[in-house]
């Protein structure tokens, strides 16, 4: 599955970013590292392309109400 890694990564981070007042932002994944967070979608996806041009990336929306993120890791 493509960004497998990255999902994973934000699910483990999830709780410490919300701990940090990050709940709102936007999260920058590669891998199994959070590398920034933004304001704004179109920032944080501006990032990613200017760091990592065509490699995978994620950019999720940190949000305690996660719907998506439960609903995969409750199928696992």
């Amino acid at each position: 599955m493509a960004l497998e890694i990255e999902f994973d990564t934000y699910g483990r981070e999830r709780s410490r970013l919300l701990e940090e007042g990050e709940a709102g932002r936007f999260a920058v994944i590669q891998g199994d590292k959070v590398l920034s967070t933004w304001d704004t979608y179109r920032d944080a996806l501006q990032y990613g392309y200017e760091r990592f041009g065509e490699q995978p990336f994620m950019v999720q929306r940190i949000d305690a109400r996660d719907i998506e993120w439960m609903w995969r890791n409750a199928l696992a």
